[in-house]
This record gives C-alpha cells, structure tokens and sequence, in this order.
C-alpha cells in the first residue's frame, strides 16, 4: 500500500506475538497468520522506537488484513476500531501515544464470528468461503514527514496524443504539525516524477505546484506529468509496461530543491474501451479469459506468502489468462503482481448471498459503503482494475435492492471512473439497468443452455461477462467424462463452455476455479468426501495440477486439445434401494402371511380403525413383538424413501442451504456422510425413525396424565405404531422411488400422495389417542393440531430470531426461481 521511499520509515510488526483466548494465558504465535477457529482472540506483542522518529515523524498503523472485527490499543491506549476481514486499512495514531525505545505496546483484539444479518459478509452459506481468523495479512507503523503526502490519485484512463502524453496527478498533502514555513524567495509545492520501472531511466517530470500550508488540515494539489513516447500496458502474454510515479514535497531555496516526503506508485498506461459488448485495450480487442482465486493455500490457509501468491500470478499468466475475478478485496500484493504480470482485474466487495431485507436497512448499507470506500481507496490507481463488483448473488427484484445498486453504482462514480458490476444468475434482472456490465454466474453444465441464455442477453448493449463457469470434482476420480464426477469431465465442460463463451461474441469469462477453496459450512453437494471442501479448481489446494490445468492452458491459447478418454461410466440408481426394498418386501410378506393374528391385525386396523383401536384399549389384543416389528418395517421403507430424496437432490443448492438453517453445521457435517452412503443412512436414520416413535409413545403416555382416563404404555406404544400402518404401501415404491424422481412428470403426484398419507397418520394417530383418553374426537383433534402448530411456530421463532431464517428463506425461494 506504501512502497519504500527514502522520506519513510516502516516499524514492521510481523514476527513473533503472544495470543490468548481468555486473557490469562498467553502462547507464542507469528504474525501473519490464520487460525481455523471461531471466536476471540487477543494479540499482544512490544516494539522499538527509534528517537529520531518520534520527534520529526507522524505515524500510521497500516494493517493489509485482520478477519473480521479489530479493537487497536497501544501503551493502552485506544486506537481504533475496523471491521471487514478482507479490507486494508489505516489508523492514524494520536501524538503522543509511542514512547522512546522498546517498550511500546501493541494490542489487538480480533473476532471473526460472522452473523446472519449484521456482519458483511455475513455468515457463510452453503458453498462460501472460510472465514479464518487472525491477523493474516502484513502490518506496520509507517513513520511519515509530519508535512506528508497522504494519499494520491492518478486517472485510470488515458487517451493517448500522438508522441506525447499527459498524465494529471492529484495529491491530498496535510501538515501534522511539521512547524515549516514558507519565506519570501522560497517555494513549498509538490511535482512529479517519472522513471521507466524496468529500466530506471528518466520519462517525465511536472512542474512544481505550490502548497499553502493549514495545520492538520488537508490540501488537494495537481501536477501534470508530460511522457515523451509513452509505453503502453496490456493484458498479454508480453511483459506489461509500467512507470514509477514519484510524487514529491519539495522545498525549493535558492534554486536547490530538497524533498520533504516522496510517495511512490506504480502507473500503467492504458486506454480502456468497450464496443459492441467487447473490450479493447488501447484499441486491440481483448477477449477476457479469466480465473477465479481465492487467497487461499492448503499450507497457510488465507495467510499466504508472497512467494506463494507469485506461484500463483505466474501460473496463472503461464495457462494464457489475462483476467483474475477477486470475490473480495485480496492481499493488495496481488493488485502489485497483476499490474506487473499483466492480468485484468475484477474486484468485489463480499457481499455474497445477502437477502434484500438487510439491503433495505441503513446500517448493512453503511457497512457496503466502507467496504466499497476502502476497497477503491486501496486499489484505485492499479492499472489492472477494469472494473469494480459490488457484490455476488445478492437478493434483488426489490425496491430495496435496486435503490441499494443505484446508489452503490454512484458513490462508485463518485470515487472513480471505471465501470460497476454485481454477479446475478439471470441476464434480464430488473437491477441490471443500474450497472455498467451484466455479470453472470452460470452454474450449469449445458453448452447448448449457455448458448441460448447468451443469445437471450444479445438484446442489450451492454458488455456481458460470464463470472463463474466450471464444474466441481471428486478429485483422484479418473473414470473418464462420461461421470461427470471425474477430472476428465471437469476438463470437458471447461473447453465446451469456453466455446460457447467465445462463439456467443460477448466479452468473455471467468472459469471457477484456478485452487480449490474450503468453506465454512458444510456442503451437500460436495463430490470431495470433504463436505468443507469445494474441489472446483484446475488445481488443488497445495497447487497440484488437474487435468483440466493443460486443457485450459490449451483453448486459453489457441491451441489444440487433446482427445480425452471417455470412460464406461452408466448412471444408476444405487443397488441398495432395490434391495432395501426386497428385504423390506419379503420380511413383510411373511409376516402377514404366516401369522394370522398379525394379518387380522393389519387388515382390521386398516379398514376398521375405531374397533380395532377401541380392542387394543379394551382387551391388549397386539403384543409388542408385532407392534415393533411393525415399526422396524416402516422405519425401514421411510429411511429409504427419504434416503431416495437426498440423494436425488444433493445437488441441489436451495436444498442445502435450507438444512443449514435448520441443522447445525456439526450435525450437518455427519448427516451429508450418511447422504452420500445410502447404505449407512438407511440403517442409521430407521433407527433415528425408530426411536422417534417410540419417544411419539411416551409422549403420548405423558400426556395422558392430563386425563381421567388411566392409559398404560402399552396403549401409547401399540395406538402409536398402528397409526403408521398406511405407510407400507410405499414398501413397493422403494425399489423404484429413486427412477422416479429422474422424470418431472411424477415429482408433483409422488409428493402428493407422500403428503396426504402423512395427514392421514396424523389423523389415525389423534383418533387412536382420543379412543385411550375416551375424549370426544374432534377435541382432540383440535388440541393435537393446535399443539403441532405452536410447536412449528416456536421453533420457527426461535430460527428466526437466531439465524434470519425468514429473510433467508425468501432469498432463497427467490433464488431457487432463477437458476
């Protein structure tokens, strides 16, 4: 963020610190790093001072990144507060905080516990990134001239003039107390100069502007740079042409000129133009051909090395990119490196999956606006940055949503030129009049279905950009394209979309993903094994090449691809259901047709409810054995029915994120094992069911308590699971239940017939307790419903309360509507 310059000091805080959790006990930790933990954690460590710093020198305490929430104390005094893990800042320290030597302390206390709805981003949805905790990106105190220059704007854009052109700076320069006074003959101002970075020869230098001086208050000055044959920057395979700006406090006495405070930057010169939805760079079309990263390693988590992120930048250069998507604001050496290597950039604020009811509320739109404020004061002057994202799948079609996006669109006007952006998965959302460029993630894997939404999108003028296309993996899965679970598929729908991408003609787009990534909630979809870990990347993440790393380098550049091998792969439904069901089947069969008394039973309860039930009260003609073989065999058909669902929809995005709303990640974590081992899920979840109905049956005894009636367990238990009766005519279904699900044209009428037989146990199950209680029916009916509906209501409060869960369910309904 503030290069070295020989007016500058940096008190480097990286290194060894102590940690606690509560306080009491420390331990050693080295900053930078992450934590894979939840919650607070106080940093503390001591540092130097020199003396000839503190009397001539202003300080600032710059911090690249701390996740997610920071309160700064020094020699206990308060500093200041920042919240937002992925955006740098810095905080002013008050004159007279440092002390001389190396006693001067440091402490910090971080939280990286995200919420529903009052953190941004807020907590993770099914598919999100890991929120690792810790100060995991570089800090320091910058020791500045107390007349400094504090911040500096050079125009994105430029239109090139013939041999020459020129560059206008803008500097904002404060006076912190410095005590220097101008004199008569004597010139205070600020210029410009301009070196060649690769070869460190002289380009340019202004004029010098003169400064009026106003303690502790700012002044905005501008200088204009004449370049003489000015080198242009691309995003090519070429080496990127880049100037160094050096943006100088002079002080001229007698015709010699001393520098007060020099601040550098890098500029690159480039001429930005979008016509007929297509890029070009100072005047050469460009198709955009982009990467997803995520700062991200599997061996230092976000806390990357800036050898690491080079890997990175390189590798990414090397496949023939000229795009990299950021879904938040990255390590701002990765802004240095793109501008260095050549590589486009998006950058977004993290406003990821949002519902539109916190869009509509004053504070979340405070927290996009810092987000947005200190990400542009940050990244403005990289010559990478061809637009700026102001979020991604965020709840929109509101009124809310679209005074949010107009807004966010002209505070970004207001701060700087380029373009705004926000990810949708629809072209034609009604948000999109509000934007520069339509931005769109597709998350299917049709060629022929991108290619007719492309077609759709044609009727704007508009750039279009696909912001996420690719598919996720099992990784170590060579089964060849025909499963699409296998790297060769991955590889596959990479190139045939990639062709759709650049037959449609449109700007170009961004495959998901260059790493794999880890999230903090566990994923039903996943293909890993891991359901914390998405396996989206043409590399791992410890950077191991995929197969689908050759065939992107391939069509990135031109060239052909070779054949991939396409397998014997055959979708199936799982053996297992087909056998669960037999057994199933069978064991029923016989029963019913080698015990009379248990075949009376099924037939009399079935078509002769209130007698049978009124025998059971009356005379105990059901033994347990039938009653709980009974349940085993329901427990059994409903375990795999339901196990049927799951795996059928564990692709399902909207299903996933609703059962993060009503599981626990923990227990969540342990049901996706079971979802992608029909085998284990059947047995474990017919004995959840099992269970289940025998606690049914000791709620029902406990409740019979409020009558005169005396009821033994006996009749809870036997009323209990022959009211389950109706549910065995799905033991058929079972076989075939899965099959059924792969046609539209059943979906509706299966789930029917699921429901109504449910309200019919429900109703067999309230008529038998009325009988046991001898309560007139419809009062019991009327208790039962009434109780079920304050049960559902507290615990829908209770999800609401804790998780949003009414705002999210909307959003996601929403959502689920436009896939």
């Amino acid at each position: 963020m503030y290069p070295d310059s020989p007016s500058r000091s940096k008190l480097d805080l990286s290194g060894r610190w102590q940690y606690s959790l509560d306080g009491k006990t420390w331990n050693a930790v080295n900053v930078p790093s992450a934590y894979d933990f939840t919650g607070k954690v106080t940093f503390s460590r001591t540092f130097d001072v020199k003396p000839e710093l503190l009397d001539s020198s202003t300080f600032t305490l710059v911090c690249y990144g701390i996740n997610y929430s920071a309160e700064i104390t020094i020699n206990g005094n308060f500093v200041g507060r920042h919240q937002g893990g992925y955006s740098s800042f810095a905080v002013s320290i008050p004159a007279n905080t440092l002390q001389m030597g190396s006693q001067n302390s440091i402490k910090i206390s971080v939280d990286n516990e995200l919420t529903p709805a009052t953190t941004l981003p807020p907590r993770q949805q099914a598919g999100g990134w890991r929120t690792y905790g810790g100060i995991f990106r570089d800090m320091y105190i910058l020791a500045t001239p107390k007349l400094y220059i504090e911040d500096v704007a050079v125009p994105s854009d430029f239109t090139p003039e013939g041999k020459t052109s020129k560059i206008s700076v803008k500097a904002e320069i404060i006076d912190r107390g410095s005590g220097i006074k101008t004199e008569p003959g004597n010139l205070l101002g600020f210029q410009v100069e301009a070196f060649d970075k690769l070869s460190g020869e002289a380009a340019g230098r202004s004029g010098i502007t003169p400064i009026r001086l106003e303690l502790n208050k700012s002044e905005t000055v501008s200088a204009e740079v004449v370049l003489a044959q000015p080198k242009l920057w691309y995003p090519s395979p070429d080496t990127s042409s880049l100037y160094v700006f050096k943006c100088q406090i002079v002080k001229l006495v007698n015709k010699e000129v001393s520098v007060l405070d020099e601040y550098n930057l890098d500029v690159g010169l480039r001429e930005i133009r979008w016509r007929d939805g297509r890029l070009f760079v100072n005047g050469r079309s460009t198709m955009l051909k982009g990467l997803l990263w995520q700062e991200e390693h599997a061996s230092f988590a976000s806390a990357m090395t800036y050898e690491a992120m080079e890997r990175d930048v390189a590798m990414m250069k090397t496949l023939g990119a000229n795009l990299v998507r950021f879904q938040y604001p990255p390590h701002p050496y990765l802004l240095n490196l793109c501008d260095r290597y050549g590589l486009l950039v998006i950058e977004e604020v993290p406003l990821t999956a949002v519902p539109a009811d916190f869009l509509a509320k004053d504070y979340y739109q405070e927290l996009a606006s810092t987000y947005v404020k200190e990400m542009i004061g940050r990244d403005k002057n990289h010559s990478s940055v061809l637009a700026w994202g102001i979020g991604d799948g965020f709840e929109t079609g509101t009124p809310g949503a679209w005074d949010f996006v107009k807004d966010s669109r002209s505070l970004i006007a207001s701060l700087d030129r380029r373009p705004v952006y926000y990810c949708t998965n629809r072209l034609n959302d009604s948000c999109t009049a509000n934007v520069d460029i339509l931005a769109l993630n597709y998350d299917g894997t049709d060629p022929k279905d991108l290619r007719e939404v492309l077609k759709q999108g044609r009727t704007t003028d508009k750039p279009i950009i696909i912001t996420r296309y690719g598919r996720e993996v099992e990784p170590k899965n060579h089964n060849g394209y025909s499963d699409p679970l296998s790297m060769e598929s991955q590889a596959r729908t990479a190139m045939l979309l990639f062709d759709a991408i650049r037959d449609s003609r449109i700007a170009g787009g961004v495959l998901a993903s260059f790493n794999d990534w880890r999230t903090d909630r566990p994923s039903l979809a996943t293909h890993s094994k891991d359901p914390y870990l998405r396996a989206m990347g043409i590399v791992s993440g410890d950077r191991e090449k995929r197969i689908a790393f050759d065939v992107v380098r391939a069509m990135f550049n031109g060239e052909k691809v070779q054949a991939l091998p396409i397998g014997t792969y055959s979708s199936s439904a799982p053996i297992i259901y087909v056998l669960a069901g037999l057994v199933v089947l069978i064991a029923f069969a016989f029963m019913y047709n080698g015990n009379r008394r248990f075949r009376d039973a099924v037939n009399r309860s079935m078509f002769r409810l209130y007698n049978f039930f009124a025998d059971v009260r009356d005379q105990r003609i059901i033994p347990y054995s039938h009653s709980i073989f009974l349940a085993m065999i329901i427990s059994l058909t409903l375990a795999a029915l339901l196990s049927s669902v799951f795996t059928f929809y564990r692709n399902n995005l909207l299903l996933d994120n609703l059962l993060s709303q009503v599981m626990s990640d923990s227990v969540k974590e342990r049901f996706i094992q079971l979802v992608w081992n029909p085998s284990k899920f059947i047995l474990a979840m017919s004995g959840l069911l099992f269970a289940a109905f025998c606690l049914l049956s000791v709620v029902v005894r406990l409740l019979s308590m409020t009558v005169r009636t005396h009821v033994y367990f006996y009749h809870s238990f036997a009323i209990t699971m022959w009211s389950l009766l109706p549910y065995i005519i799905f033991i058929p279904l079972v076989m075939v239940f899965y099959r059924l699900l792969e046609s539209q044209l059943y979906i509706v009428p299966i789930f029917s017939v699921v429901g109504i037989v449910t309200l019919w146990v429900l109703l067999r199950l309230l008529k038998g307790i009325s009988i046991i209680y001898d309560v007139y029916p419809f009062k019991v009916y009327a208790i039962g419903l009434l109780m079920l509906v304050v049960i559902g209501v507290a615990l829908y409060g209770y999800a609401d309360y804790s998780e949003s869960a009414s705002a999210y369910v909307r959003y996601m309904m929403h959502s689920s509507k436009n896939l």
